[in-house]
């Protein structure tokens, strides 16, 4: 009988023994917690604190770089694959200036200073960027008094006689058909500094079948003729046509100029 208590005595202490041993034999180190805890969250953490030189933070920050890189290479990619404007045979040699007139903006403002109702008719929309009239259409009553068009005037319109053409063309366009259809601007060529101003903005009565009467602006570079309305661009013309200025003393007619401006921004 005694053996068996004291074989009864050695399991039972065993037992609590064995709970004791289990058992924290102090609170918990709030540090010991957090150590714990930062070890099953993020490894790297308890590596950076060992220094700048911990491989896990290094191989990181690689892996952030080559994201970063990546998503850099794909917008200059995506960039890359934007619609690039086809450079036409007269374009040839003067793709900068072209590219920059196809970025040009022919713009509309219903009430001069204000941005209210502003609407921007795009060069590069047109069916020929060297060589074509912007829809006036849908701009107030601005169609019934101007014809605003890309290129240079080569032939009386009879839908035009009652209006104002105004005409915008690169120098390298009329340059390249002074003995053909671009001619008549023979005469104004050698006073045209293309490298200051690559683009004139041209006025002519649309009543007329005189080619050789029109008032001009060739002095300007592309940010000066971008900043204001064209009426007070063709201020500053070289006036050649009496009968364009006569009209431009009309109100309605001098309204219509001041609710558009040409704008060619840098690409």
């Amino acid at each position: 009988m005694i053996f068996k208590n004291k074989t009864l005595l050695t399991t039972t202490s065993f037992v609590i023994l064995s709970v004791l041993t289990m058992a924290p034999s102090k609170a918990a180190d709030p540090m010991d917690q957090r150590e714990l805890l930062s070890s099953h969250v993020r490894p790297s953490v308890q590596s950076a604190a060992a220094g700048p030189s911990s491989p896990p933070l290094a191989e990181e920050r690689l892996a952030l770089g080559s994201a970063v890189c990546s998503g850099s290479s794909a917008a200059a990619a995506a960039a890359a694959d934007a619609p690039q404007p086809m450079i036409p045979a007269v374009a040839q040699g003067y793709e900068a200036i072209y590219q920059r007139f196809f970025g040009g903006k022919l713009i509309y403002r219903p009430n001069e200073g204000s941005d209210v109702g502003m609407r921007e008719l795009r060069i590069a929309a047109l069916t020929d960027p060297l060589a074509s009239s912007f829809n006036l259409r849908d701009y107030g009553d601005t169609g019934k008094y101007l014809s605003i068009s890309t290129g240079y005037r080569t032939a009386y319109n009879p839908e035009n006689k009652d209006k104002i053409e105004i005409w915008i063309a690169p120098w390298f366009a009329i340059q390249k058909e002074l003995q053909g259809p671009a001619k008549h601007y023979a005469r104004i060529m050698s006073s045209w500094d293309s490298k200051q101003a690559p683009v004139g903005i041209f006025f002519n009565w649309g009543g007329s079948d005189d080619l050789n009467r029109f008032d001009y602006l060739t002095s300007q570079s592309l940010e000066d003729l971008s900043s204001d309305i064209l009426y007070k661009k063709w201020w500053h013309t070289a006036a050649n046509n009496n009968i364009v200025s006569a009209v431009m003393r009309d109100a309605d007619a001098r309204r219509a100029c001041e609710k558009f401006h040409v704008a060619f921004s840098l690409r």
